[in-house]
């Protein structure tokens, strides 16, 4: 027993003569733990959201740039090619249900949710757009779910300022990461 007891005495030694270095060392590595448990995870999302809001305001332009480009076409009497294009791209010439779930099937992917339920209705509101020409309106109701609030904002962004013409009537929250969206969308006839 007695080299236990001194085994002891020496432990109690080491640790009364160098108590300062050891709470130091245990205080440094709570420190580094807490770092890579806690802060890195925090400034990775944080990384991770501000490159998504670039890449939300170059969309964001690159729209801004589109609808320029619209406006000052509509201000000359003949319409190039290209100008008509931009045109029936942001209102189609016709009802195009395939082009309406694609764009937004898309812009939902974008965002990181996936599309649960979308059901296009053609509508028979007339809405003139221009003196003598009228729009329909269509009616989409579209669940998505996955992503986080802020990527939702964003994407309820990217959906008002796409190339096509969609306005956001309702927006429902429900359990979990899943949202309900009535939308309105426009076709020339």
């Amino acid at each position: 027993m007695p080299k236990e007891i001194k085994k002891q005495e020496k432990a109690i030694y080491i640790i009364d003569r160098y108590f300062i270095w050891i709470a130091l060392a245990l205080f440094l590595t709570i420190l580094i733990l807490g770092y890579f448990m806690v802060l890195r995870s925090k400034y990775s999302d944080y990384v991770q959201s501000r490159d998504v809001t670039l890449v939300a305001m170059k969309e964001s332009l690159k729209n801004a740039e589109n609808d320029k480009a619209v406006m000052l076409s509509a201000k000359k009497a003949s319409l190039t090619p290209e100008e008509e294009r931009l045109i029936y791209m942001a209102v189609p010439k016709t009802f195009d249900f395939s082009s309406i779930v694609s764009q937004l099937t898309a812009l939902s992917q974008a965002y990181n949710f996936s599309v649960t339920s979308i059901d296009v209705a053609k509508g028979d509101e007339v809405i003139e757009i221009q003196s003598g020409q009228n729009a329909k309106s269509t009616r989409i109701s579209l669940s998505v779910s996955g992503g986080k609030y802020e990527e939702f904002k964003r994407l309820l962004s990217a959906i008002e300022a796409s190339s096509m013409v969609f306005d956001v009537l309702s927006v429902n929250f429900n359990s979990g990461q899943s949202y309900d969206l009535i939308i309105r969308s426009y076709y020339l006839n």
